[in-house]
Formats: structure tokens, sequence, C-alpha cells
């Protein structure tokens, strides 16, 4: 990965880190957990994994989240509720609010929209 014209190694730790989020993103991860997994400091955790994927962790926990809640909204039936629970927020006011945030829509709207879309290809 290159990042600003330099080479950036990613380390084993910076891996691991990103592998764990991918297959816990529903759950509540905290940046001090993932230091500890890895044996390195939480400022050197986030530090490192910025300059590798161009993200705080934060912003990749969030995009994570994000895209299942997308992938949910278009292709189940499933009521805004249960897909904020299986996409890792404890409520849906919670979620709505990350979604809006990030989607600039509200989960409702961007599923009505993906059906539109749907119906006119």
């Amino acid at each position: 990965m290159v990042e600003h014209g330099q080479n950036v190694f990613l380390s084993r730790e910076i891996k691991d880190v990103k592998k764990y989020i991918d297959e816990h993103f529903p759950n509540a991860i905290n940046i001090r957990f993932l230091a500890e997994l890895v044996f390195v400091s939480s400022t050197k955790l986030k530090k490192d994994f910025r300059k590798a994927y161009g993200k705080t962790l934060y912003e990749y926990l969030i995009h994570k989240r994000m895209a299942m809640a997308k992938s949910l909204l278009r292709e189940s039936g499933a009521d805004i509720s249960t897909i904020a629970a299986r996409c890792g927020y404890k409520t849906h006011t919670a979620f709505t609010v990350a979604f809006k945030k990030h989607c600039n829509m509200l989960p409702k709207e961007y599923r009505l929209s993906a059906k539109q879309e749907t119906t006119h290809n």
C-alpha cells in the first residue's frame, strides 16, 4: 500500500487488527482492547493503522458497519432495529444517526432508493 509517495509496511499487528475488525465489527470494539490483542500501545496502533489504511480505526469500523447496513437494507426485509443490532448498534436511534451522518439519508430512505433503482434497471 502506498501513501504520500512512501511504501507503508503492513505489519502483522496491523493486519491482525484489520482482520479482527472485519470478523467482529458488529461487536463492541475499543482501541485499548485491540492494542492489547497485538501487544502494542494504543497510540502506535492508531498511528500505524491510519498510515496503512488511510482511515482511523473508528472510521474503518464505521465503514464496515455501514457497508453491512446498506447490504441488509437492499437485500433483506429486516426491520431497521434488527439491522441496527446486526451492525453493532445498541439502539435504533444510534444506528439511524450514524447512518444519516455516513450516507446523508435515513436508512428507510436508502432502502426506498435502492428498491426504486432495482425496479428501474
